[in-house]
């Protein structure tokens, strides 16, 4: 009997980072229906995500790129970019015999678009973030079939004549099993010594909107009346985390600041945290406040974007004003002052909120009906 075409689907990264959305498109693409769909990762430079994925022995297609659209300013520059990607980016659809291309971060979409449409591959512009102020994201995401938005807020961000062809889905979240890492087992090791300690997380890819700032502010504050500990986790390609830690004069509370540029071991962090501190703004969603909730441990996150869709507010977790990092630090302080009983039913309302919003059964069934369906 002859074996079943599937339909080939192509999630094309970039391969040197890694951060939610990554995490997300590869939870989707692990539990995809493989009786119908056959998913192709693509990866462009060696990195992070290309470590990743040969750890988890995940297959992928190495496809190197010498210019990318988006990495620099000026429309002529990127329309140049975007001619040189063309022909080999075609080539590529066309002898993979791809029907799909499902693109998750905005230098995916600008550079695969173009190449998909001439090759008559259906495009899934994945929207992620607030809709950008930029000319050419707003020419390009015309030719695409589909927008999924991963939130309400992510989706009211969209100009209204996009509007018909967009839809929101929320990520599909799942903790994540660990993988052996050499220097994230040495720091682990250290906190055997912490046991007795409070110790309060701070977890995303370090870019301005992540508001690390406000998060080393809130901690000093709260450092002033309790002996706490602090974890960063997060890629630091900008040096955030170094300008501000030199600036610090307090050198007691910098003692007590432990930094991972990243986390192979995400669930001992949330298991072994007290609670998760969130200041980033217009976030369109945030993957690392859902994994909390999974793993019970409760968040403090800021009043902004997607996070209001997430947490309601002293429910099942807590929200202060944007960059207000005395808040933020009250709140904190006032959550250790809570009964045990009062914590438990704010975790247990957590987990009930995150399994059920964010399931990823019922979110990749959704994402298959619109590969089906279009």
């Amino acid at each position: 009997m002859r074996e079943r075409k599937k339909i080939c689907i192509c999630f094309p990264f970039m391969g040197d980072s890694i951060g939610g959305s990554h995490l997300s498109a590869l939870e989707l693409i692990k539990r995809l229906d493989n009786f119908y769909f056959y998913p192709l990762i693509v990866l462009h430079k060696k990195g992070i995500l290309y470590n990743y994925l040969k750890r988890r022995k995940i297959s992928f297609f190495f496809l190197p790129l010498k210019y990318f659209v988006g990495n620099k300013k000026g429309i002529f520059l990127n329309i140049k970019n975007l001619f040189l990607n063309f022909f080999k980016l075609k080539s590529f659809l066309n002898k993979n015999s791809i029907q799909f291309v499902h693109s998750n971060d905005s230098s995916i979409h600008l550079n695969w678009i173009i190449a998909s449409k001439f090759s008559k591959c259906k495009f899934f512009w994945h929207l992620r973030i607030k809709f950008p102020d930029w000319r050419l994201y707003k020419i390009l995401i015309n030719f695409s079939d589909k927008i999924i938005c991963i939130s309400r807020y992510v989706y009211n961000t969209v100009p209204n004549k996009l509007k018909f062809k967009s839809v929101i889905i929320y990520n599909p979240i799942s903790l994540l099993d660990k993988i052996e890492n050499k220097n994230e087992k040495i720091l682990i090791s250290k906190f055997s010594k912490f046991r007795n300690k409070k110790k309060i997380l701070f977890m995303a890819n370090i870019i301005e909107s992540k508001k690390l700032d406000i998060f080393v502010k809130s901690a000093l504050e709260i450092f002033k009346k309790k002996n706490f500990i602090f974890i960063i986790i997060g890629s630091d390609k900008y040096k955030i985390f170094n300008k501000i830690f030199f600036n610090l004069k307090n050198k007691k509370f910098k003692k007590n600041i432990f930094f991972l540029k990243y986390s192979y071991n995400i669930k001992y962090w949330l298991k072994n945290a007290d609670i998760l501190l969130v200041p980033a703004i217009n976030e369109g969603h945030n993957r690392t406040i859902v994994e909390s909730m999974l793993a019970k441990l409760p968040v403090i996150a800021s009043n902004s974007g997607g996070h209001k869709e997430t947490i309601i507010n002293k429910k099942n977790g807590w929200l202060f004003r944007t960059n207000n990092y005395t808040e933020l630090a009250k709140l904190t302080l006032n959550f250790f002052k809570l009964s045990k009983l009062k914590k438990e039913k704010i975790k247990i309302q957590a987990y009930k909120t995150a399994f059920n919003k964010f399931n990823p059964e019922k979110n990749k069934k959704k994402i298959e009906n619109l590969y089906r369906n279009i």
